[in-house]
C-alpha cells in the first residue's frame, strides 16, 4: 500500500511486503509505477512488455525488481486520490487478469475509506489534544494574568485610599481622589475582561443557593444612592413582593444588578432610574422578575443587539461618546444565563431604557422568616460585640508578603487591629513562627522564588502551637478552584486581592477574635 500526503509531497509505504525488494523509505514522489497510477487515477495491469512501453514512452522508469505482472489500483475518497494498492507477482505460474483488476479495485475502494477513516479519527485525536493544550495554556494564562493585574492594584488603591485620609491639602487630596478613581475603573474593566475569559474557559464558578430576590436586590441598588445624588438623579426600588426567592448565585446576582444599575446611571443625565422586583407566571412558570427603568439617552432599534455582544458599544471608534470596554452588558447576559435566567431590553433613542431579567422562581413558604436574614442579624450582633470587646493589648499577627507595597498598604490597614511583623518568604515565616507564637498568620500564596505560600502553609501547621491557628491565605490567585485548593491545603480562611480597606479590617477583626469563616 502506498499512500501519497498532498500537503506533504511525501509517498509512504505504510504497508509493503515483497520477496525480493525491502520497504521503501517515505520519499518525494518519484516515476515509479505507484506513482503513475496515483497520478493517473486509474487501474493498471502490467505485464513486461506494458511496463517496456510504458518506460519507452517516459511516463515511467525502473525502480524496483521486475516483476512478471504488476497490478495497481487508485485508492480513492469522493475527492481525491490517497494512494494505490499494488500487487505483483514473479512467477510464472501466477499471472493476473482482468477479472483481478476488477476484484482489487473493489477491494481499493472498501480500504481508501478504512484509510480516510482512519486519517480523520487520528487528526480528530490530535486537534482534541491541541484543543486540551491550548485550554490548559489559555487557563495557565489566565490564572497568571489575574495574579499580576491585581497584585499591583492592592498598592495603587491602598495608597491613595490612605492619602485621600491623611492629606491635608486640598489640591493633593483631590489629586489623591483621581488616582483612586481613576485606578478603580482600571479595576473594573480588569475584572470584566477577567470574567468574560473566565465565562469562556469554563472557569466561572456558580454557587446556587435560595436567594431572597428582593432583599438582594434592595441592598445592591443603595450602593449607588451616592452617585445619583451627585447627579442629581431619583433613584428607587420597588418591591412588589418580599418573600420572591430563586436559585441564585448571590454573588454573580449583585454583579449583575450591579452592572444594570451602574449603566444606567452612566447613561441618564437628568430623571430617575426605578429599580422593580415582581414575579410572573411564564407558561406554567412563575418567574422571578427585576425590571430596570431609567430615563436616559436610549437605544437606538438597530443597537439593540450588538449592545450584549464582546466590546460592542451603541458609539464606538472615534465618535464614541461614553467611556467604557463594551463588556458590561455581554457578560451580564452570559450571568444571567449560567443562572437559568433570561435579559430583554426595550428602549428608543431619547426615551429611555428598560432592561428585564427573568429567573425561575424556587418554592419556598413565603411567611418564613429568611433563614439567611436571620444569620445576617446574628453575626452583626457578634460583631458589634466584638468591637466593644476590644483587647487593651493588641494581638500579633505575622503577614507573609514579598510585595513590598502590598505589606506596607495591609500593615497601614490593620494597624489600630493588631501588631505586624512581616516576612517576606516562606522561609522566614517558618523561622519566625518556631520562635514566636502568632494569634494569626496572613500568607500570600506567590511568594515568588524559593517556598510557597502553601508550602510554608503545611509546614507551619507541624510547628506546635500553629495546629489550629487562622491562617489566612491573601492572595490575588483567585480563579475557579484556586480558594478550595488553598482551603484544603491547611490555610483557614481566603480573601482575595485586590480589597476595600473596610471589608478586609472586618474580617481580619472576625478572624482574630472570633475565628469565623471570613471567605470572600
Amino acid at each position: 500500500i502506498a499512500l501519497f500526503d498532498s500537503e506533504k509531497n511525501i509517498l509512504s509505504y505504510p504497508y509493503f511486503v515483497d520477496e525480493y525488494d525491502e520497504k521503501p523509505e517515505p520519499v518525494n514522489p518519484e516515476r515509479g509505477l505507484p506513482e503513475y497510477v496515483i497520478r493517473k487515477g486509474e487501474a493498471v495491469l502490467a505485464d513486461p512488455d506494458t511496463f517496456a512501453k510504458l518506460i519507452n514512452s517516459d511516463e515511467v522508469e525502473r525502480i524496483l525488481t521486475d516483476s512478471i505482472d504488476w497490478l495497481g489500483v487508485p485508492l480513492k475518497t469522493t475527492e481525491k486520490t490517497i494512494g494505490a494498492l499494488v500487487v505483483q507477482t514473479y512467477t510464472e505460474r501466477c499471472r493476473y487478469t482482468d477479472q483481478d483488476k476488477e476484484f482489487l479495485s473493489f477491494v481499493s475502494n472498501q480500504t481508501a475509506m478504512a484509510i480516510e477513516r482512519t486519517r480523520a479519527e487520528e487528526e480528530l485525536i490530535k486537534a482534541k489534544e491541541k484543543a486540551e493544550e491550548m485550554n490548559r495554556l489559555k487557563t495557565s494564562f489566565l490564572a497568571n494574568m489575574s495574579h499580576e493585574l491585581r497584585t499591583p492594584m492592592v498598592g495603587i488603591l491602598g495608597y491613595t485610599e490612605i492619602l485621600k485620609k491623611e492629606v491635608d491639602d486640598t489640591e493633593l487630596r483631590e489629586m489623591s481622589e483621581e488616582v483612586y478613581n481613576s485606578a478603580s475603573r482600571l479595576l473594573k474593566t480588569l475584572n470584566l475582561i477577567l470574567d468574560l475569559s473566565k465565562i469562556e474557559a469554563n472557569k466561572s464558578e456558580i454557587k446556587p443557593t435560595k436567594t431572597n430576590v428582593g432583599e438582594v436586590t434592595v441592598s445592591q441598588v443603595k450602593c449607588f444612592e451616592e452617585l445619583a445624588r451627585k447627579k442629581k438623579l431619583y433613584l428607587k426600588t420597588i418591591m412588589v413582593d418580599r418573600h420572591i426567592y430563586s436559585l441564585l448565585d448571590e454573588r454573580i446576582f449583585r454583579q449583575v444588578i450591579n452592572n444594570l444599575v451602574s449603566n444606567a446611571i452612566k447613561f441618564t443625565d437628568k430623571g430617575s432610574i426605578t429599580v422593580i422586583v415582581d414575579k410572573k407566571l411564564s407558561g406554567n412558570k412563575e418567574m422571578a422578575v427585576i425590571t430596570v427603568i431609567d430615563s436616559g439617552i436610549g437605544i437606538p432599534h438597530e443597537s439593540q443587539q450588538i449592545i450584549f455582544e464582546e466590546f460592542r458599544q451603541v458609539s464606538e471608534g472615534l465618535e464614541r461618546i461614553f467611556e467604557g470596554s463594551g463588556l458590561g452588558l455581554s457578560i451580564t447576559k452570559r450571568f444571567v444565563e449560567l443562572m437559568d435566567g433570561e435579559i430583554s431590553v426595550e428602549s428608543e433613542a431619547g426615551k429611555g431604557s428598560v432592561f428585564t431579567i427573568n429567573f425561575p422562581l424556587s418554592k419556598m413558604n413565603g411567611k418564613n422568616r429568611d433563614s439567611k436574614t436571620g444569620q445576617k442579624e446574628e453575626k452583626q450582633v457578634m460583631q458589634d460585640n466584638l468591637e466593644k470587646n476590644y483587647k487593651e493589648q493588641l494581638p500579633e499577627v505575622l503577614l507573609v508578603e514579598d510585595d513590598a507595597s502590598n505589606a506596607g498598604v495591609i500593615k497601614y490597614f490593620l494597624e489600630n487591629v493588631c501588631t505586624m511583623d512581616i516576612a517576606n518568604t516562606g522561609e522566614k515565616a517558618l523561622e519566625m513562627t518556631s520562635t514566636k507564637q502568632y494569634a494569626a498568620i496572613l500568607m500570600d500564596i506567590d511568594l515568588g522564588r524559593g517556598m510557597s505560600g502553601i508550602d510554608a502553609t503545611k509546614k507551619i501547621r507541624k510547628v506546635k502551637g500553629y495546629e489550629n491557628l487562622p491562617i489566612v491565605a491573601v492572595t490575588a490567585l483567585a480563579m475557579k478552584g484556586q480558594k478550595e485548593l488553598f482551603l484544603s491545603e491547611g490555610c483557614s480562611h481566603y480573601i482575595s486581592k485586590p480589597f476595600e480597606s473596610k471589608t478586609f479590617i472586618k474580617l481580619i477583626k472576625e478572624i482574630i477574635y472570633n475565628g469565623n469563616s471570613a471567605e470572600e
